[in-house]
């Protein structure tokens, strides 16, 4: 198996907000043509520095193994997820 991933980030706003974007490769070599790619692009807030955390991102994710394999479900989909992380 082997996989990367190459994410850039960029602050604006002082340090409040942080704009992400995120690229991943994962090939988990259990068959031929099984890789799964994702693109994620995201915002961060730091509410209270680095304490207080919330953050949002869209994932749009590719898999080669379901597109060879239609009966896995579909090869792609899309997520939004909203996170809130506190430190303490």
């Amino acid at each position: 198996m082997n996989g990367f991933y190459v994410q850039p980030s960029y602050y604006i706003w002082g340090k409040k907000l942080q704009l992400v974007a995120k690229w991943e490769s994962f090939n988990p070599g259990q068959v031929q043509y099984d890789n799964i790619s994702t693109a994620t692009a995201g915002i961060n807030w730091y509410i209270h520095q680095q304490n207080v955390v919330a953050m949002l991102d869209y994932m749009h994710t590719w898999s080669e193994f379901r597109s060879n394999y239609a009966g896995y479900g579909p090869s792609d989909f899309n997520e939004v997820m909203l996170r809130l992380e506190l430190f303490f």
